[in-house]
């Protein structure tokens, strides 16, 4: 009921902004409940997520995370996803800047979705060739959390993918 709360008062402020923002972005865990658990729980926490950015003035944009696709998504957790919520990567422009949508859980475990994971990843080199001034990646599990080279715990991508990457991305 707080959750509830607390995001029908983002949806409030969101609403009352001048000028409204162009888009409001939830970057993972949009429900609580996992989804290889209490299907009940978790088909309710999804009417009560949709029925709560309803009224959002604003483009919302969601983003997947570990409770949304699972710790070890399958086929099965990001196609139940993406009915819900829409795709589980993605991108658009807006004022000139390049905003990309990633499914980090691809990046934490992807050990039944190898072929989705390469999906995106071939996706990916294509949209970072994209010519822009500014790209902006949105995703759920960070890089890192304080240091680029910090060990590898629950919060962040392991470090030789996390270096991998990072370096792709600059």
């Amino acid at each position: 009921e707080r959750e509830i709360e607390l995001c029908k008062l983002s949806v409030e402020k969101v609403n009352a902004m001048e000028p409204k923002p162009a888009f409001f972005i939830v970057c993972g865990d949009l429900l609580d409940a996992m989804p290889d658990k209490w299907p009940d729980i978790r088909k309710a926490q999804e009417r009560d997520f949709l029925e709560v950015f309803k009224d959002m003035q604003v483009p919302l944009v969601c983003v997947c995370g570990n409770h949304d696709v699972g710790n070890t998504p399958t086929k099965e957790t990001i196609a139940s996803y993406k009915q819900s919520f829409g795709d589980d990567y993605f991108a658009f422009w807006h004022g000139g800047v390049h905003f990309i949508v990633i499914n980090s859980q691809f990046y934490e475990d992807c050990s039944l979705t190898k072929d989705l994971a390469a999906k995106q990843d071939e996706w990916l080199e294509q949209e970072l060739k994209k010519s822009a001034a500014h790209k902006v990646i949105f995703q759920h599990i960070p890089w890192f959390v304080k240091e680029p080279h910090e060990d590898k715990f629950y919060f962040n991508i392991e470090l030789n993918l996390r270096t991998k990457m990072l370096n792709k991305f600059k």
